[in-house]
This record gives C-alpha cells, structure tokens and sequence, in this order.
C-alpha cells in the first residue's frame, strides 16, 4: 500500500486530493464569480494568504469547480489563467496581457460573430499599443533627457526651448490621453457583447517586484471599466500592501482596498483539520 505521508508543497489540481476542505471554500468562490455583476464594469476577488497557505490550490480547485460548471452546460465563465512574474519589462507585460485577453475573447468559446470578434480583437490590440509604446515616461524621456534618443536635439540649459518642449509635451500628452479614453470607451461598448464572463486570474503576485506588483494593480484599475470581466487574484497581502506604498504613499492598504471588492482571507489551519492527516500518517507507519 503506498504511504501517503505527509504533503509537500506542490499545489493540488483535483478535490480528490483537498486534504483540508478547501473544495467547499472554492464552491463558495465560484459562486461569486458566476453571479458577479460585471455588466457594466469589471469586478475584482482578491484572496490573500502568506506563502505557503495553499492559494494556489484554492485557485486550482476554483478553476476545476467552474469547468465541472461549464461541462454540465451551465453559465461558467470563461477562465484565462495570466503569469505576470513571465515578461522581462512594462512594455512586454501590458502587451502579453491584451493579446492573451485578444485571443481569448475571439477564441471559440465565446458566441460571438465573425465581425464582432474581430471588431473586438483590433480595439484590444490598438488600446495595447497605445498604452504600451510609447509610454509617458519614454515621452518625456524624448524631449528633457541630457542626451535625448533618435537625435533629438533640446537645449537643457535654454529656459525657453524648455517652455516650448513643455508646451508641445502638454499638447502631445492631452491628444494621448485622450485617444486612450476614447479607445478604452470602444472597448467597453465592444465588451458588452461578451457572454459568457472572463475570469482573469494572476496568481504569485507577490513573487513579483515591487515595481511589477504595482503595475499588476495599476492594469487592474486601468482595466477596472471593462465589462464582463471578473478577476481573481492571488497574494500575500502584507507585501502587496508594501509595495503598494509607492503609489498611495504609506498607504498601500487604502490603495488595495479600492481595487478589491471581495477580499477573501486564506483559513488557517486548525488542530481539527490537521488530526485526520496525521491519523492516518500514523496508522500507516
């Protein structure tokens, strides 16, 4: 007979294996996510734990609960699983992040038309490009840096070839902003016709850099109008809210609280669920 010992720590996929009751908790968090309303809006689930208190399994165990939904024909999501702790740099994440929405949404899970796909798959990807190359900083970087790039030429020490600059920038960064909101009001209509949801996980946020957990929650928050779109996430709340602290100076936590709608804490383990384990460890030794 083969001895079940004790579980290291490689996540579990199946209930076969929830030591822990975690499959009733999951159901629970599949509720919610199936009866989300985020017709007009995205809505976002955040479930927090230290490392090693079995997010990752929760999450397997949501993910396989709305697929059995979803093979018995029932109104499941959709689930597209993105790994930010993958991309080297901003640019390539925010691009990854749009194309993997892109090819989701205009994939054949979706009932959607020929035209609407498409309609919907041009938007994310100019919406990607925009917000991706150039960006702000690379914008300003162009027309102040000492040794500006592509052999644009701009005195430093001229105060009014600065206040030209200035002005230009002003000018050029108000047409950007507001392509971008028009953009992403396009994509908010297009999404509309989305059916069933798309639920956006990410998980391991918290192995990511301070500067890239923030900008996970900043393409959160920036993603926040989209309809139809629900987003579980997964982190160790005291290091997002740290890292958080370089957008909503000391507070981090207030920043966090914004962006999750339902916050669901990892349950500790009590003496009750760790003795039948160890029952039967012992019994087989």
């Amino acid at each position: 007979m083969e001895s079940k010992g004790l579980s290291n720590d490689t996540p579990i996929n199946n209930r076969d294996k929830d030591m822990y009751s975690y499959s009733r908790l999951a159901e629970r968090i599949a509720d919610c996510i199936c009866s989300a309303n985020a017709e007009d809006s995205s809505f976002t689930i955040g479930i927090s734990g230290s490392w090693g208190s079995g997010k990752t399994s929760l999450i397997n165990l949501v993910e396989s609960e709305l697929s059995d939904r979803k093979s018995h024909n029932l109104n499941a999501p959709e689930v597209l699983r993105f790994n930010p702790w993958r991309f080297n740099s901003q640019e390539q994440l925010l691009t990854e992040f749009f194309n993997s929405v892109k090819t989701k949404l205009t994939g054949t899970t979706f009932d959607l038309e020929n035209e609407t796909c498409n309609s919907i798959g041009e938007a994310l990807s100019a919406y990607s490009a925009s917000i991706s190359y150039p960006s702000l900083a690379s914008l300003s970087t162009l027309l102040f840096s000492p040794n500006p790039p592509l052999g644009v030429a701009l005195s430093v020490g001229s105060r009014f070839a600065i206040k030209i600059g200035a002005r230009v920038l002003g000018k050029q960064l108000q047409s950007y902003v507001k392509s971008l909101e028009d953009q992403k009001h396009d994509i908010d209509i297009k999404l509309k016709k989305v059916h069933p949801n798309l639920v956006v996980v990410i998980d391991d946020i918290d192995r990511l850099s301070d500067d890239e957990i923030c900008l996970v929650f900043k393409l959160v928050a920036l993603t926040a109008s989209f309809p139809h779109v629900v987003y579980l996430l997964a982190y160790d709340r005291s290091i997002v809210e740290r890292a958080l602290n370089k957008i909503q100076i000391g507070d981090g936590a207030g920043y966090l609280e914004k962006i999750i709608q339902l916050p669901i804490e990892m349950p500790k383990l009590l003496e009750v669920d760790v003795a039948p384990q160890l029952d039967s460890i012992v019994h087989e030794l």
